[in-house]
């Protein structure tokens, strides 16, 4: 097994050749030696997924690009690098051609979800849709679902898992979860506005939600909203003018209209639930999966009664100025039935207050184990008892 790590941060500038993702080549015997067969990519990325997409005997890599530094909610490119005869070749243009519409991918998964033989692409992130790609003959084509029309989140992760036993793989998506301010619906979604409103050659950002009225007003106050763009005290003088105005009467219809605008409209974590058919069913987690952003999950028989369970881990505790951070979440296991619903386990042993931010399972002496990663504290090593 050779080793893929990506590299990025915000605060790295852009086309910085930090910048650049690594190859670690294993030569057999556990050493490692960088390769230089990646091509230039100076993108911060996030999500990595490999396969051989294109069925000729050698792993290819999707690179998911996520925020551009200092740009928010601008994204980075993602890349399709095909492999040929050891060196990546960057494809995307080619093979890959809606690979621009993505946003800030998070991660993504190479799986077969149409049972036909042959490897299809997912793709979830932020400011974005779930994004399937169809493989079409080693082109990789971006479908449409009418379930998955309009529901935009900020979603984390995905994990793959065929939780029916139906043969066709059900996929778990860990989205921002809905106890937050936001609360963004189909009828009344979350709006972002960005562009260089004040002319002072840096990004700002409008974020806007729909009022009782139906207009758009802006879910930053007053003071927030005018230490970023100073003209806006010219424009509404009082507090009182700032909250009885919608966006456009405070930041001007010209302005808008020049900014890149996108929107969310689901923050659940959820199942997405294959059909068989070509066509999918969205089943919300329990509410105990809401309580805070889902960054990762694992799937296991925890309780040993044939069903598997789902085990989701999460917290973000860095968040922009006016809003708390989320750490409401102490992790979170839910024990699956036969009916395929899913009930939340309130047992204090895998509880934790950290910001987790990935999960893996693993076998030590035939005993599985949790491994959880934790921002800024040690990891997390959970052994499952076994029961009597």
């Amino acid at each position: 097994m050779d080793l893929y790590v990506t590299s990025g941060g915000y605060e790295i500038p852009e086309n910085n050749p930090l910048l650049q993702d690594r190859l670690y080549v294993n030569d057999g015997k556990g050493g490692f030696e960088k390769s230089n067969a990646l091509p230039k990519m100076y993108s911060n990325t996030k999500a990595v997924s490999c396969a051989d997409y294109d069925n000729d005997g050698d792993m290819d890599i999707f690179v998911g690009g996520s925020v551009t530094h200092g740009k928010y909610p601008m994204s980075d490119s993602s890349y399709l690098l095909e492999n040929q005869n050891g060196t990546f070749i960057d494809v995307s243009k080619k093979r890959m051609s809606a690979i621009s519409e993505l946003r800030m991918v998070n991660a993504a998964i190479f799986t077969d979800y149409d049972n036909d033989g042959d490897s299809d692409l997912i793709v979830v992130g932020e400011w974005m849709p779930i994004t399937l790609f169809e493989n079409d003959n080693s082109y990789l084509k971006k479908q449409t679902h009418s379930e998955l029309q309009d529901v935009n989140g900020w979603y984390q992760t995905i994990k793959e898992v065929d939780l029916d036993g139906d043969g066709f793989s059900d996929y778990i998506i860990g989205n921002w979860g809905e106890n937050n301010k936001f609360h963004p619906s189909k009828e009344k979604p979350l709006h972002i506005y960005a562009d260089d409103f004040d002319n002072n050659s840096s990004l700002d950002i409008i974020l806007s939600k729909v009022s009782k009225t139906g207009a758009l007003v802006p879910v930053r106050g007053k003071q927030c909203s005018s230490d970023q763009n100073n003209f806006l005290n010219n424009n509404i003088k009082t507090f009182k003018g700032f909250a009885s105005s919608n966006i456009i009467e405070i930041y001007g219809e010209d302005r808008l209209k020049k900014a890149t605008h996108l929107s969310v409209s689901n923050f659940e974590s959820f199942i997405l639930k294959n059909n068989e058919n070509g066509s999918f069913k969205i089943k919300a987690l329990p509410k105990h999966a809401q309580f805070s952003p889902t960054l990762g999950f694992e799937t296991y028989d925890i309780n040993n009664d044939g069903y598997l369970d789902v085990f989701g881990i999460g917290n973000v505790f860095d968040d922009e100025v006016e809003t708390i951070r989320y750490d409401a979440s102490k992790n979170y296991i839910l024990l699956g039935d036969k009916n395929n619903e899913y009930t939340f386990t309130n047992d204090t042993s895998y509880f934790s207050d950290y910001e987790s931010k990935a999960i893996k399972k693993i076998m030590i002496n035939k005993d599985p184990h949790f491994i959880i990663m934790n921002k800024n504290e040690r990891l997390t090593i959970l052994k499952l008892r076994k029961l009597l």
